[in-house]
């Protein structure tokens, strides 16, 4: 990053002395504000660090630094884990992603998303600062926020209903196996440096992931008259998110599934993805430990074949609890998943995350 600033530097210069950091302008914020509402709840607290920050000369010409090095999209984002923010501006990432907004509003436009999607995708800017508060007791974003806007800077990811898509591909090496005759699914976890072909007429091999999760130690032969693979690794897929917010029942996500099944073809079909793929602490096999049957996260992985995934096991510390904290005595205890989840962390153990394919034929 240091060498994209630095290619950077004079052009923001001369820009910051002559014009100064237009996204930092009232007009500028009231105007997009009135074009999108997309910050109807802070508006004028965007006002008013706008106003904080284009007082600090150092700060506005970062932002206005950090704006343009956005734009070479590519370098940007192979550089991002080297940006950073200062502390005293919480409102000062959310600003350089500012510009953005209509050109993500246009392009949806032009692929003929509906309206309330397009509403809804572009109110996670806002949903984000409400989520930093909740996590820091201020209003904000941090680069933890910053980053995960990113896909949204390039439309990626819709949010259609309660779930949230984003257009991706597989890189895992594994694939969802059909048997032929008795339409049974299963995974295969791969060799990486030996992943099936697609027009490999030898059969398919690779190690049987069983129902809870783990990978067999032995390869195993499939032969290609009986077992086809309906999803392999770098096949298109849709990337499934699940939003804090809303109502997390069986129905509504099924009802997401088949608009977002129904909304991708319409808008997207050069998008020709083979399934559903979802990353989570939610997809660990473990939670029928902490779980009800029926619980609602159990309803929602249950649809996902599952396999294991390198994780440090904190994603679910993250979601669940929330806050801060410096010791697992700390956390909080208001739900039994809280409370389980805390004794695990206590005695040492950990909640892994887990990958998840799902295929829906039509």
């Amino acid at each position: 990053m240091e060498k994209i600033f630095c290619d950077l530097e004079k052009e923001v210069d001369n820009e910051f002395r002559e014009k100064g950091t237009f996204f930092l302008e009232r007009e500028y914020i009231l105007s997009l504000q009135e074009e999108l509402n997309v910050f109807p709840r802070i508006i004028n607290d965007l006002l008013t660090a706008s106003d904080r920050i284009r007082k600090d000369k150092e700060a506005a010409r970062y932002a206005l630094l950090v704006y343009r090095a956005m734009k070479d999209r590519e370098a940007f984002k192979k550089n991002l884990p080297l940006v950073d923010f200062p502390e005293d501006h919480p409102f000062l990432p959310l600003f350089c992603l500012l510009p953005s907004i209509r050109p993500t509003f246009r392009f949806l436009k032009e692929k003929s998303v509906p309206q309330d999607i397009i509403a809804k995708t572009l109110s996670q800017y806002e949903t984000c600062v409400f989520l930093y508060s909740e996590r820091y007791n201020r209003l904000g974003l941090n680069k933890r926020y910053f980053d995960w806007l990113q896909y949204y800077v390039d439309c990626e990811i819709l949010d259609i209903d309660r779930l949230r898509f984003e257009m991706k591909r597989l890189y895992d090496p594994v694939s969802l196996v059909e048997d032929r005759r008795t339409e049974t699914r299963f995974l295969l976890y791969h060799d990486p440096q030996n992943l099936p072909d697609h027009e490999s007429k030898c059969g398919i091999e690779g190690r049987p992931v069983s129902a809870d999760g783990q990978i067999g130690s032995e390869t195993e032969h499939y032969p290609e008259d009986r077992y086809r693979i309906l999803i392999r690794p770098g096949d298109q897929c849709l990337g499934v998110h699940i939003p804090e917010e809303g109502e997390f029942s069986e129905s509504a996500c099924e009802e997401s599934y088949k608009r977002a099944k129904s909304v991708f073809a319409s808008c997207f079909p050069e998008f020709d993805y083979k399934g559903f793929h979802c990353e989570s602490w939610m997809m660990a096999p473990q939670l029928k430990q902490y779980l009800k049957p029926g619980s609602n996260i159990l309803s929602f992985s249950g649809k996902f074949l599952k396999y294991p995934i390198p994780s440090e096991g904190k994603d679910v510390l993250n979601f669940v609890f929330l806050l801060k904290f410096t010791s697992y005595d700390d956390l909080p205890e208001d739900t039994s998943l809280q409370r389980n989840l805390k004794r695990l962390y206590q005695s040492g153990g950990k909640l892994y995350e887990y990958g998840g394919l799902r295929y829906i034929a039509g």
